[in-house]
């Protein structure tokens, strides 16, 4: 739990807080930031190593640095998920193998990142998928 904690970006939240871990948060997380809760759901999300993730927005509500580390956690070979995400932020999807772009419920284009790019030039609801 530590190790995911320091890898999403909530170890100096748990540092600052004297109950630390054990932190009560109050109902919709009102008493904490929405980067905070965002990170914690994620870590909820990973933490017994699921087959399959499927996120939607999932970075939404954070800065670039903790977006790329938390996308990079998301994305890595290491783990033995496969990630199905909907998205409109090109940084998790160049972080991705497969793109899926639809437009009113259909696929209009499924490619990598930079051929989607080349030739998506509206950023709509995107789905990436990154398969183990």
């Amino acid at each position: 739990m530590l190790e995911i904690s320091e890898n999403i970006g909530l170890t100096e939240f748990i540092r600052q807080n004297p109950q630390g871990i054990d932190t009560e948060l109050l109902p919709g997380g009102k008493n904490v930031p929405r980067s905070i809760i965002t990170k914690i759901l994620i870590a909820r999300s990973i933490i017994t190593e699921p087959n399959l993730l499927v996120m939607e927005e999932p970075l939404g509500n954070l800065t670039f640095r903790d977006r790329l580390r938390i996308g990079r956690l998301l994305t890595d070979r290491s783990h033995n998920w496969t990630l199905i995400c909907v998205t409109a932020d090109p940084l998790l999807a160049s972080l991705c193998d497969r793109v899926i772009v639809l437009q009113e419920g259909q696929i209009v284009l499924e490619s990598g990142f930079d051929d989607v790019q080349k030739f998506w030039c509206c950023w709509l609801f995107l789905v990436f998928l990154f398969l183990p």
